[in-house]
């Protein structure tokens, strides 16, 4: 009789527009029991959520049932009050509910849908974190309206920079000519544009770029992007540029290192074959027959002289000996050290009868003075053909070379592989 009265007391929920649910919570076993929901709550369950109104407990609570009823059992015997906010992932509507105690051993949740408030702070949420991570990631971003190659600036996030005016035309010449983007990568810029126009994808390229007129050029990687715009349906573009100049000139430090003779400033034994290789696979792919020269050089008698005026003069007279050769070769051909006294020579497409003509300019150069005043010679061994492979062109070269070294030294030795 006294639990009937106390469940009509809450009769006056009926009208109210909130839904409410009341529970009765037994201690001894915390079970809960539904003993009163309004119109408004049934509403939600059937016409919102599609849940029979016996099966609402679990199927309205899910994952979260275990935490909601523990606030429903705490403030059914403890007091208080709790605000919960309940997401349904599977209907993506957001509930917040308010619970406290009507009388010791009832419960009254209060059920309010939230969805548009709700989620309306979620996206605020999401575009926060977009920027936040947008800002440690990327300098700039653009949109590129791809049928007009028109380049503006994004609003995808307030945090970005932007560039000079609201919109370059004719991309990428306009940036050139607005001196954003050098005519160098222009090529490169059209290519990335007509992979990402053939469908929704990606690619990526370094570059020189500045943001303004202010700025100075600097190294980006660019990313462009397309996506299907929501309600034309058309093709769009989106660009990404982050600043990777350190990286750049880390790389190239790095780089330096490990292709140049750190003495010469020459490339060195790897940087030279790398070089070569290059040049070979390239006249490979072109179908070109080349004839291609290889010199060997050896300074006779240098240990004797490095070891009579010491290291410090050995590395000087080094040092003007790659000095002779950059003055003697031109700017297409391969100088390397290979190491100690021995350096090489790799010229492509040379035409055979100027070989011997360096080999003279090299012997007769007047800076050798300073090497022959100290008894230091130069021993040099060519040879000329069309091999494909580096290893070829140093196997002949070094068998010319020991022709003159067996000989009397400081003179040359060419071998012409037709």
């Amino acid at each position: 009789m006294i639990q009937n009265k106390r469940e009509q007391q809450y009769e006056c929920f009926t009208a109210m527009p909130i839904a409410v649910a009341v529970f009765a919570v037994h201690q001894d076993v915390k079970s809960l029991r539904c003993i009163y929901k309004n119109q408004a709550f049934e509403q939600i369950l059937q016409q919102r959520l599609g849940i029979q109104t016996k099966h609402w407990i679990p199927e309205f609570f899910q994952e979260m049932e275990e935490r909601i009823s523990h606030f429903v059992h705490q403030i059914a015997y403890d007091g208080g009050y709790q605000d919960v906010t309940l997401y349904r992932e599977e209907e993506q509507l957001y509930f917040d509910i308010s619970m406290y105690q009507s009388c010791y051993g009832h419960c009254v949740c209060m059920v309010e849908e939230k969805q548009d408030q709700v989620a309306y702070r979620h996206i605020e949420w999401l575009q926060s974190k977009l920027d936040m991570i947008v800002s440690k990631t990327t300098d700039f971003i653009f949109d590129l309206d791809l049928e007009h190659r028109v380049i503006t600036n994004s609003e995808i996030s307030i945090q970005t920079r932007k560039l000079c005016g609201k919109y370059i035309e004719d991309v990428p010449y306009g940036l050139v000519r607005r001196k954003f983007m050098k005519a160098k990568d222009v090529d490169t810029f059209l290519d990335m544009i007509h992979t990402i126009q053939e469908k929704p994808t990606q690619c990526s390229a370094e570059m020189e770029f500045r943001l303004n007129d202010e700025d100075e050029f600097r190294w980006y990687r660019m990313t462009l992007c397309s996506y299907v715009q929501f309600g034309t349906k058309q093709l769009q573009g989106i660009g990404f540029l982050c600043d990777i100049t350190e990286e750049v000139l880390r790389r190239n430090s790095l780089e330096s290192q490990a292709l140049y003779d750190k003495l010469t400033s020459i490339y060195n034994r790897y940087g030279g074959e790398t070089k070569i290789d290059d040049i070979l696979r390239k006249q490979k792919l072109d179908n070109v027959n080349c004839m291609n020269a290889m010199f060997l050089f050896d300074l006779d008698n240098f240990k004797q002289a490095n070891d009579q005026f010491g290291h410090m003069y050995g590395d000087y007279l080094l040092y003007q000996f790659a000095q002779i050769l950059e003055r003697c070769f031109g700017k297409d051909d391969i100088l390397f050290r290979l190491g100690g006294d021995e350096f090489a020579v790799f010229c492509p497409n040379i035409e055979k009868s100027k070989v011997e003509l360096l080999c003279h300019s090299i012997l007769e150069h007047h800076d050798m003075e300073i090497l022959k005043n100290i008894g230091v010679s130069v021993s040099i061994g060519v040879v000329v053909g069309a091999h494909s492979q580096y290893v070829s062109y140093y196997k002949d070269s070094d068998q010319a070379m020991y022709v003159v070294k067996k000989g009397n030294k400081n003179g040359y030795y060419i071998v012409v592989k037709d």
